[in-house]
C-alpha cells in the first residue's frame, strides 16, 4: 500500500539530506586543505599576533617614522627562527648568506691562521699557519700570541667583535700585533687566503691530522695531509675532531670516503638522510679508494654533526676505533634556502642513519671513554702532545697494539 507524505516533511527531508551533504562535503574540504595548508589555525594565530602588534606600533610609538624596514624585517625573520628552539637552524641576513656559502665551499678570505682563544686576557695564540699564506709572507708562526688588532688591544669583552676582521672580506688588509719572546711585532697583513680545515704533525711514526670543519676543500687537504705524512713514514694516524661542529653532513661523508672502502652492508652507503616523512632526503655513497693504515679518531663533547658522521663511519667500516667523551648527539642535516631579500634560511631537513650504526642523536659513545679536565679542554688547541690525556691515551694503547701484532 502507497503511503503519502506530507509536503512539510518532504522538505524536512531534502533539508536533512542537504545538511548531511554539505556536512560530508565541508568534512571532506578541511581534510583536504588541512594537507593542502598545514597548521592553518596556527598560521593564522602567529599572522593575528604580529598584526595586532603591528597596529598598535603604528598607532601609539612615539619614533614610528623612524623605523628601518629592512632592520624590522630581519628581526622579525630571525625571531621566527629563533622561536623553532633548534640551534641549528639559523637566519641569515645577506652578508652572512655570502660568508656562509664561501665558507662551505671554502673561500674564507682569511690571512692564513689558525688561532685559539686564550680565555684569560682575550689574546690569540696562533696555532698553525698555512705554507705560502698572507700571515706566513709577514713572518708569522705557530705560538705568536696576537694582542692587538687594528690598533685596540684583545680582551675577552671585544675579542667577538676584533677577531672575526681576521677574516674580513671588506678590508684590504689588517694591522695586528703579536708578541714573540717577549718582544711585539707590528705588521699589516693582506687578507686574501682559502679556509684551512686540515692540519697536521707527525710525531715519529704517528700522524696527528685535526680536522676544523668539514666544507668542499677538506677532503682534497686530508688527502695532501695524509701524502706529507706517508713521506715522512708515518704507519698510524691519528683524526681529531674535537671541538668540530662546523661544515656540512655532504662534505663530512666525501672526507670519510677518503678513507673508506666501498659500502657493501647495511645502508649501502656512508649514510642516509630521511625527511620528516620517512622519505629518503639523501644519500652518500663510497667509492673503492681508502687508505690501509692503522688509525684511531678522537671525539668529545664538542663533536657535533657532520664531525659526528665522519667518526662513526670510520668505526662502522672498522678503520679506526672511536676515543675520548660522548659526542653532542646531533644527526640532523641542514639545507640553506635562500629569500627574495637576498638573505637565506638555514634549517634542519633530515636526520642522517650511518652505515651501519643506529641514529647518533643519543650521542656516539667511545670504544675506549678518556675524559678530559675542563682546564685542558679550555686550551685543547694549546695543549702538547705529554699533557693532553686523549692523544697520549690512543699513543699508549692502540699505537703499542698494533706494534706487538
Amino acid at each position: 500500500m502507497n503511503k503519502k507524505i506530507s509536503l512539510g516533511v518532504a522538505i524536512s527531508l531534502i533539508i536533512v539530506s542537504i545538511a548531511v551533504s554539505f556536512s560530508a562535503t565541508m568534512a571532506f574540504a578541511q581534510k583536504t586543505y588541512n594537507k593542502l595548508i598545514p597548521s592553518l589555525s596556527e598560521r593564522l594565530d602567529r599572522r593575528y599576533a604580529l598584526d595586532e602588534i603591528e597596529e598598535i606600533i603604528n598607532s601609539n610609538f612615539f619614533s614610528n617614522d623612524k623605523v628601518n624596514t629592512q632592520i624590522l624585517n630581519e628581526k622579525i625573520a630571525n625571531g621566527y627562527i629563533q622561536g623553532l628552539e633548534e640551534e641549528n637552524c639559523r637566519y641569515l641576513t645577506p652578508r652572512e648568506y655570502a660568508d656562509y656559502q664561501n665558507s662551505v665551499e671554502g673561500r674564507i678570505n682569511g690571512i692564513g691562521i689558525i688561532t685559539n682563544k686564550n680565555a684569560a686576557d682575550g689574546t690569540m695564540t696562533v696555532m698553525n699557519v698555512a705554507p705560502g699564506s698572507p700571515a706566513d709572507r709577514e713572518g708569522m708562526a705557530r705560538g705568536d700570541v696576537i694582542a692587538s688588532i687594528e690598533n685596540e688591544k684583545l680582551t675577552p669583552d671585544n675579542y667577538d667583535i676584533l677577531a672575526p676582521k681576521l677574516q674580513s672580506t671588506t678590508l684590504k688588509s689588517v694591522t695586528l700585533s703579536y708578541v714573540r719572546d717577549k718582544q711585539t711585532k707590528t705588521v699589516s697583513v693582506l687578507i686574501g687566503y682559502d679556509l684551512r680545515s686540515v692540519t697536521f704533525d707527525s710525531y715519529g711514526h704517528i700522524g696527528h691530522i685535526k680536522i676544523r670543519s668539514f666544507n668542499k676543500t677538506t677532503p682534497e687537504q686530508l688527502k695532501s695531509a695524509i701524502k706529507e705524512l706517508k713521506s715522512k713514514n708515518v704507519n698510524f694516524l691519528i683524526f681529531d675532531v674535537r671541538g668540530t661542529r662546523e661544515g656540512t653532513i655532504e662534505y663530512a661523508a666525501k672526507t670519510a670516503d677518503v678513507l673508506v672502502p666501498v659500502a657493501t652492508e647495511g645502508t649501502m652507503a656512508i649514510a642516509t638522510a630521511r625527511d620528516r616523512d620517512g622519505n629518503v632526503h639523501s644519500t652518500f655513497p663510497s667509492d673503492s679508494d681508502e687508505i690501509n693504515l692503522p688509525m684511531a679518531v678522537l671525539v668529545d663533547d664538542g663533536t657535533s654533526g657532520g664531525a659526528e658522521l665522519f667518526a662513526v663511519s670510520l668505526r662502522d667500516f672498522k678503520r679506526a676505533p672511536i676515543v675520548g667523551e660522548k659526542t653532542a648527539g646531533n644527526n640532523t642535516m641542514q639545507e640553506l634556502f635562500k629569500l627574495k631579500t637576498g638573505g637565506a634560511l638555514l634549517i634542519t631537513v633530515a636526520e642522517v642513519t650511518p652505515y651501519l650504526s643506529p641514529a647518533y642523536n643519543g650521542g656516539i659513545i667511545p670504544d675506549m671513554e678518556v675524559e678530559m679536565p675542563p682546564e685542558q679542554k679550555r686550551n685543547l688547541d694549546n695543549l702538547d702532545k705529554d699533557n693532553d690525556p686523549q692523544l697520549m691515551a690512543v699513543i699508549n694503547n692502540y699505537t703499542i697494539a698494533e706494534e706487538d701484532q
